[in-house]
């Protein structure tokens, strides 16, 4: 088994040659180095094969340890196979320096690895490691040459400036030729390039291991990690001048749970960088060569729908969340339940508080493997915190089962359902006839005068559910940004960061990816807005929960059109099963104490 802490304790005493300097300095890993050096022994104690995907600032010294690394494995273990793949000829050059400077000018000061390297044998793209059990072999290639890869059985694999490969076919061609074995590593590490175009394969490989759909462990190694990253001769006595340098150094940055802020010097630093002729005055180059958060590391297609203080207050909101499971009992005597389950989809914050009005967003899907996701968000209507989220494909039956059970569990929240392409009423359907569920929301329309539906005398609030137009999609935006919600969730975050506005500000959507978190949130969001408990003085609350108050709202629905055909369930069978309920909780009560 290959011991890194070993190969990084012999990085440690040989020198290599730095890049500003040109001179032989000790090789001692700095903070980015670390950082994926500790994800990649964490897999490897656990006896797993060893993946990184690696997002990262310009200037990180991660090929250098990628590269270097491989070359140990060499050195440590025969039979291995390693392969470097670069995006062009020129970096293959550069890169293949790196071990080649640890063999040719390091490792002459050890004497006994000198006698056994057959140094003499190297050559321009490949270097050989003899041991006696068979040699190991490390080799450069490029991406344009997919034939490089295609076909060989590789141990390591280093994918260098991924996001710059000329097309699909190289990852597909390269990733399967390092089996899924123990002791075998695949590296693939770049700066961003784009959401879409040559940049996008890399763009939706990064968020596939971010959610945890490959086995690859997602790094990002921001440039406020970097040491290298100050200037300390050219004072900034004004910063902050803008609102970057605001959130910068007010605000401060999310870095894997630390709030991490930018110093005077950084600041500095990125004054500087931002003014020389590699970023040449654009703060989006910036971005992308050293961002600061993987958000900002991708340049968007279009105009951002939401700015970077909006994006700055959501990432610094997300927390820790919990896995639950959260089912019931169907029938008069409903009893839901909540506990544990570390491979649960249901993922909350806070569990309900008593006498707090919840509201949940609920986005439905036709629960295909491919197809969109089914999406839950539930929001505390009293402290505007999210409270639980969950997203999986399952098709609106099952959605709306668990729409029942998360609904009674958050005290009764009222349900806002997004209806475009019927899988929404379905589920609706569901949720009203079948499980009675006593508190949907209804379409307020322009009006912001109306009461809670059902709830005066003589008047009946608008159609159930959220039906999704041009102009109520602005509508949604419009009132998550005006809103004081908590979002939590990084998932929600991420579809921010992707959803564009086209034609004017308020108009928005998101090109490729899932926006079915977000729109949940913002469901869960324009129902809190639309019929708060506050906004209803002198009308009975939208949520009260006796029996009485349920029965007079069921009594007041009037099935929209879409429903004309389908069974309804009457006031009078509605009565009937409160009367059971209530029959069923006397008897309960009365076996409990042993009267019956």
């Amino acid at each position: 088994m290959f011991d890194l802490d070993r190969a990084a304790e012999f990085l440690s005493r040989l020198p290599i040659r730095d890049k500003l300097s040109q001179r032989l300095t000790p090789f001692k890993l700095n903070p980015s180095q670390r950082k994926v050096h500790a994800a990649l022994k964490t897999q490897n104690d656990k006896n797993r094969p060893m993946r990184a995907v690696v997002l990262k600032a310009r200037r990180q010294g991660i090929s250098t340890y990628f590269d270097n690394l491989l070359a140990c494995h060499g050195i440590a273990r025969s039979g291995t196979n390693a392969m470097i793949v670069t995006h062009d000829f020129k970096s293959s050059k550069e890169l293949f320096k790196n071990p080649k400077t640890l063999l040719t000018e390091s490792l002459p000061s050890q004497k006994s690895l000198k006698s056994i390297l057959n140094l003499q044998g190297m050559t321009q793209h490949k270097i050989t490691f003899p041991h006696a059990m068979g040699d190991s072999y490390l080799t450069i290639a490029t991406a344009g040459n997919v034939e490089g890869g295609r076909g060989m059985s590789l141990t390591d694999l280093h994918c260098s400036e991924a996001a710059f490969y000329p097309g699909q076919g190289t990852f597909a061609a390269l990733l399967p030729t390092v089996p899924r074995a123990e002791d075998t590593i695949i590296a693939v590490e770049t700066t961003a390039n784009g959401r879409t175009g040559v940049g996008e394969v890399f763009y939706d490989f990064w968020n596939a291991s971010v959610r945890g759909d490959t086995e690859f462990i997602a790094i990002f190694l921001s440039w406020l990690i970097d040491p290298t990253c100050v200037d300390y001769d050219h004072p900034v006595t004004d910063a902050p001048k803008d609102d970057d340098e605001r959130l910068l150094m007010k605000e401060g940055v999310n870095i894997d749970g630390q709030l991490v802020k930018a110093s005077l010097e950084q600041i500095a630093w990125r004054r500087m960088t931002i003014d020389s002729p590699a970023c040449r005055g654009y703060v989006e180059i910036f971005d992308q060569e050293f961002p600061v958060t993987p958000d900002v590391a991708f340049i968007s297609t279009g105009e951002p729908a939401f700015t970077r203080e909006e994006m700055a207050i959501a990432r610094n909101s997300i927390s820790s969340f919990k896995r639950v499971e959260i089912a019931g009992e169907l029938g008069p005597g409903i009893h839901i339940y909540c506990k544990p389950n570390d491979v649960s989809p249901v993922l909350q914050w806070e569990p309900p508080i008593k006498d707090h009005r919840y509201y949940a967003g609920v986005d439905a899907a036709r629960g295909k493997d491919e197809g969109d996701f089914a999406a839950i968000v539930v929001l505390d209507g009293e402290t505007g915190h999210q409270v639980l989220r969950y997203a999986q494909r399952v098709d609106p039956e099952y959605l709306a089962r668990l729409c029942h059970y998360v609904g009674h569990y958050y005290n009764k929240a009222m349900l806002c359902i997004e209806l475009t392409g019927n899988l929404g009423l379905w589920c609706q359907m569901r949720l009203r006839d079948y499980f009675h569920y006593p508190n949907l929301y209804r379409w307020r329309g322009t009006r912001d005068d109306k009461v809670a539906p059902g709830f005066t005398a003589g008047k009946r609030g608008g159609t159930y559910g959220w039906e999704t137009t041009y102009r109520s999609r602005e509508r949604l935006l419009i009132t998550f940004r005006e809103s004081m919600c908590t979002v939590r969730d990084e998932e929600v975050v991420r579809q921010m960061d992707v959803a564009t506005r086209k034609d004017s500000w308020e108009r928005w959507e998101i090109a490729f990816g899932h926006d079915d978190v977000l729109m949940a949130f913002m469901l869960a969001n324009v129902a809190r807005s639309e019929w708060h408990p506050r906004k209803l003085e002198g009308a009975t609350s939208a949520l009260t929960t006796d029996a009485e108050t349920e029965s007079r709202a069921l009594q007041k629905l009037n099935p929209q059109v879409s429903f004309e055909n389908i069974e309804s369930v009457t006031a009078s069978v509605y009565k009937q099963l409160l009367r059971d309920r209530d029959r069923y909780d006397r008897e309960e009560e009365a076996r409990k104490r042993g009267w019956r």
